[in-house]
């Protein structure tokens, strides 16, 4: 009804309500609006979906309306239609059965639905609890769906103050999706406030800004993920998976008690677990001690073994290691790969770009 009225700037908008047969309820709204093509009805029902080309896009919105509507109406074990045409208008028709039939219950409709359209791979199972952020009710409410269906735990916040307010109380948060485009207070802002309090829970940023270059403004805010809108909702749902079973532990490698400290400070505020080393036997023992899954290694480190005879020894250790070396010598770039590993930074390291190698 709302989107008959949004899209209906003259004419009529009609509402139907009716009982078939006494088994199904049928609701109807009709409007003499924009309309759309017919071939792209289906699209209407897709999260995060506009028509371009409607004069839907003179229009704020999600894209989620109907998207809920749909899965409210499945839930029921009902179904949705859309027909229109460009210019003459549309009608959207909801018929629901007035009674449950004794072989379903909602978990087995919800559960079919997902398994039919491939919107929750029945790989990705959540148990932890997730804080989603974001001002926009209908994205909040549909990605909040998505987490508990996977059998995550919601909290809702609408606003980055009211996100601190949650974080500064006793409720216990295991990841937190952050959208960046909020008013007043945006995401980053929030997540930079958090991690100035200390709070080191993984942050996955949420957001519409997709270049490569925003995705290191986020890193650098000090969130640990990045997620582009619109929301691919299995890739989300694999990435709070990913950062609930833990965060990656990283061994920081460096002569320089300094800039392993600043290192290790910095990777932590984003979520990481760490421990340093200050020469390459003292690193092979704490990489037997402690199994790291990110090795970061200056190729410089004295007397003893150096970062390229490092990078072999923790090879034989574990061929699965991300091995990142640092050096303030670019032209090594190449003997540190033939060596082993993965990646090549020259110092000084920039901070992001360290981090974005390590959550890719």
């Amino acid at each position: 009804m709302a989107n008959a009225l949004k899209f209906t700037d003259r004419g009529r908008v009609t509402l139907g309500l009716r009982i078939v047969d006494d088994e199904t309820l049928v609701l109807e709204v009709e409007d003499t609006g924009v309309g759309f093509p017919q071939s792209k009805a289906n699209r209407l029902f897709e999260p995060f979906q506009q028509l371009d080309g409607s004069g839907a896009r003179v229009f704020e919105g999600s894209g989620l309306g109907l998207a809920i509507s749909h899965r409210l109406t499945r839930s029921l074990g009902g179904v949705i239609e859309a027909r229109g045409r460009p210019g003459e208008g549309a009608r959207f028709t909801v018929r629901i059965p007035t009674k449950v039939p004794a072989h379903a219950t909602p978990t087995d409709t919800a559960r079919g639905e997902r398994r039919a359209a491939g919107e929750t791979p029945e790989a990705v199972t959540l148990s932890g609890r997730i804080l989603v952020v974001d001002d926009n009710d209908d994205v909040r409410m549909l990605i909040a769906e998505y987490v508990r269906a996977a059998g995550g735990e919601v909290v809702q916040a609408a606003s980055g103050p009211a996100a601190l307010e949650i974080l500064g109380s006793d409720e216990e948060v295991d990841v937190i999706l952050m959208d960046v485009q909020m008013p007043h207070m945006d995401g980053l802002e929030t997540v930079k406030i958090l991690r100035g309090r200390g709070v080191n829970t993984p942050v996955i940023a949420v957001t519409a800004r997709a270049l490569e270059s925003d995705r290191a403004e986020c890193i650098a805010a000090g969130c640990t993920d990045y997620v582009p809108k619109p929301v691919d909702i299995p890739l989300l749902l694999q990435r709070i998976a990913h950062l609930l079973q833990g965060a990656p532990s990283v061994l920081i490698v460096d002569d320089n008690d300094d800039i392993a400290s600043l290192t290790a400070l910095n990777l932590e505020q984003s979520g990481f677990t760490c421990a340093t080393a200050s020469n390459g036997e003292r690193a092979l023992a704490r990489a037997a001690e402690m199994k790291p899954e990110i090795v970061i290694a200056d190729l410089s480190l004295g007397r003893g073994i150096d970062g390229f005879e490092l990078a072999a020894k923790l090879r034989a250790l574990d061929s699965r290691l991300m091995l990142i070396a640092l050096s303030g010598a670019s032209q090594k770039r190449e003997q540190a790969l033939e060596a082993g590993f993965d990646h090549f930074l020259t110092k000084p390291a920039d901070f992001t770009e360290l981090i974005t190698l390590m959550t890719r």
